[in-house]
């Protein structure tokens, strides 16, 4: 009887590693860390349980002013309701490096980009580089009427060649940085469209699936998961060359 509980006792040491490996869940570091500057995957575990090869991704929050102290911001929710004077800003953390770019369809039908202004330069964030955004002290402010605006974050591996609201809010999520003399989204020249992105809440949800077969390995998709730290947003591809462009919309509800 002891010789047969050994025999199992070798044979499971052989066997259960590898199914409880396949259940252990990734780490967001795992995520934040097994990536490059360039957004291409090198950490070993995290390429061969996904077939990801390039994760392009970054962590956001939006932070408001404190209406009793004046020039102080704290952490608030996006789902939260805002009211028309309300400053707010955004801090920003890059999993590799990218160009930053914040625009807004506002809920009476115009169009603004918030960032970069037409005065500035794009905001370029390094890999693990922690940002707020406005960078110069200043701040976004909402503007009357109330009703639901748009707010979009488009991070993106090199320099957009477009600064035009409407240009920017036709940005597919997923579509490559457009090359040298590259049309614009929207145009009868431009790029094809690109296939609709599942959506995943989060990296331990998107390895469960992996693992189950529900996912198919290497399959582009988009992470998001709200987390103490902010929200994570990435965007994935199993093409090494790949250059995709991540577009992330947040709805936000102004009262006047």
């Amino acid at each position: 009887m002891l010789r047969a509980s050994l025999l199992l006792s070798v044979l499971l040491g052989w066997v259960v590693p590898g199914l409880l490996g396949a259940s252990e869940p990734l780490s967001r570091e795992q995520l934040r860390d097994g990536i490059d500057a360039d957004g291409r995957v090198i950490d070993p575990e995290l390429r061969q349980r996904t077939g990801w090869q390039v994760v392009r991704g970054l962590s956001w929050r939006i932070e408001r002013e404190d209406p009793w102290q004046p020039g102080k911001f704290v952490p608030v929710e996006a789902h939260e309701t805002f009211h028309s004077g309300q400053r707010f800003r955004f801090e920003i953390e890059a999993f590799s490096n990218t160009f930053v770019y914040v625009v807004v369809a506002n809920a009476d039908g115009s169009q603004d980009v918030l960032l970069p202004e037409p005065d500035e330069q794009t905001p370029r964030l390094a890999k693990g580089e922690k940002r707020l955004l406005p960078s110069d002290g200043t701040a976004f402010r909402f503007q009357p009427p109330g009703g639901t605006h748009t707010l979009r974050l488009i991070a993106s591996p090199g320099k957009l060649p477009w600064r035009e609201s409407a240009t920017l809010l036709k940005l597919q999520n997923g579509q490559q940085l457009p090359g040298p003399g590259e049309p614009a989204p929207g145009t009868a020249r431009s790029v094809a469209r690109v296939p609709s992105i599942p959506q995943v809440k989060g990296l331990k949800a998107a390895v469960r699936k992996i693992d189950e077969g529900s996912l198919a390995k290497g399959v582009t998709v988009e992470l998001v998961e709200p987390t103490a730290e902010g929200n994570l947003v990435t965007l994935t591809s199993a093409d090494p060359t790949s250059k995709p462009i991540l577009v992330h919309d947040v709805a936000l509800k102004q009262a006047d």
